[in-house]
């Protein structure tokens, strides 16, 4: 199917080994975006599986607007994300899972959310429901209480997705984190550009196809090494170099007000 070369909305969803999880996402969510009525790619990011991921998004592009973007060997969650996010197009950019543990209605919800919205807000969903066990709960609650008295990040859900972005926003973030703390990453930039969240209450099911790829044990101490980085390191400081070097640019190349008078 022709993909719209000038789309409202992309969404970038990373995909790795997903074959059990695409043929029971996928369908509802080309039926919601339908619904939804925007010009729309879908960008499925095949993050170095070895299954058949890469058949199932081809067979998608047949009928719907997908879009395949490769990443030829596994690096990461992060990785697949900021591939996806630099290959979008859209006014409007949703990074989400591809495991349908947030519903198609929920993320259509949240774009109509975002759509009202101005440049400088993060739109997401926060999971107030949650059906994925009570070990993950107490993980993501750990999480989520660490990151806020590392960041001061404002009781944020901050793994929650589907995350959107407008796109001016998502190139001042620059985001860079290979790994599974990308998501991290974005809430502390949002809060430092002191841009506004808005946080969709959701309810979370649990996966009805494949296993969650993220090893518990490995991705918290992944998770507390990268707070120590971004938190006394300097992690950060190239970054805050090259936003404030835009801002200065985007200043000196506004026409001043005597000058439009």
């Amino acid at each position: 199917m022709r993909v719209p070369s000038d789309p409202q909305l992309s969404i970038v969803i990373p995909c790795y080994n997903e074959e059990r999880d695409l043929p029971l996402s996928m369908p509802p969510l080309f039926a919601a975006l339908r619904r939804l009525g925007l010009r729309h790619e879908i960008l499925l990011v095949n993050n170095g599986s070895r299954d058949r991921t890469p058949e199932l998004i081809d067979g998608f592009a047949v009928t719907e607007p997908v879009r395949r973007i490769d990443v030829p060997v596994n690096e990461g969650y992060g990785l697949g994300v900021i591939t996806g996010l630099r290959a979008a197009r859209g006014e409007l950019v949703c990074q989400m899972w591809a495991d349908a543990q947030v519903s198609a209605d929920d993320v259509v919800e949240t774009i109509a959310i975002a759509r009202a919205t101005r440049p400088g807000t993060l739109v997401k969903v926060r999971r107030v429901e949650r059906d994925d066990g009570m070990l993950r709960k107490v993980i993501s609650f750990t999480w989520n209480n660490v990151f806020e008295r590392a960041f001061h990040g404002g009781g944020v859900d901050v793994n929650g997705c589907p995350k959107i972005y407008h796109r001016g926003d998502l190139a001042l973030l620059d985001l860079e984190c290979k790994d599974s703390f990308l998501d991290a990453e974005a809430i502390i930039k949002v809060r430092m550009l002191k841009m506004r969240i808005i946080e969709v209450p959701v309810h979370f099911y649990a996966r009805a196809g494949g296993a969650s790829k993220i090893k518990l044990l490995r991705y918290s101490a992944s998770f507390l090494e990268n707070v120590a980085r971004y938190r006394f390191g300097d992690r950060l400081a190239a970054w805050r170099e090259r936003v404030e070097a835009a801002r200065t640019s985007a200043e000196a190349m506004a026409p001043s007000s005597s000058a439009t008078s």
